[in-house]
């Protein structure tokens, strides 16, 4: 009988696991090396900053391990979602939101806008 090994999938495991919002934020952006830039001065004029000391970075691109398939767009959803959450809770008025990257097929883009 031929040996099937199992190939670990991070991107299945973060699907299957129960993180928290900030934990998902953290492993997603380890993982899919999220870079992240700050928010542009026509945006940041609304910030409201309350309750917050920090500044703000946004993700600005990231590269999906694997290339595309249904998996890493549910794990980018689930970033997004819980990224614009966490804005929320702060009292921030900007929403985040992914597209494919128009030159590098296993990249994605990543777009900040007002509510």
């Amino acid at each position: 009988m031929p040996i099937v090994e199992e190939k670990e999938d991070p991107i299945a495991d973060l699907l299957e696991s129960n993180l928290s919002s900030v934990e998902l934020i953290e492993k997603v952006e380890s993982l899919f090396r999220v870079r992240k830039a700050h928010l542009p001065p026509g945006i940041k004029k609304y910030r409201v900053n309350e309750g917050f000391n920090g500044d703000t970075q946004i993700p600005v691109n990231a590269r999906v391990p694997g290339g595309f398939n249904s998996k890493s767009e549910r794990v980018l959803d689930m970033y997004v979602s819980a990224w614009n959450k966490q804005q929320t809770r702060r009292g921030e008025p900007y929403q985040l939101s992914w597209t494919p990257h128009s030159t590098t097929a296993n990249m994605v883009g990543f777009d900040i806008q007002l509510k």
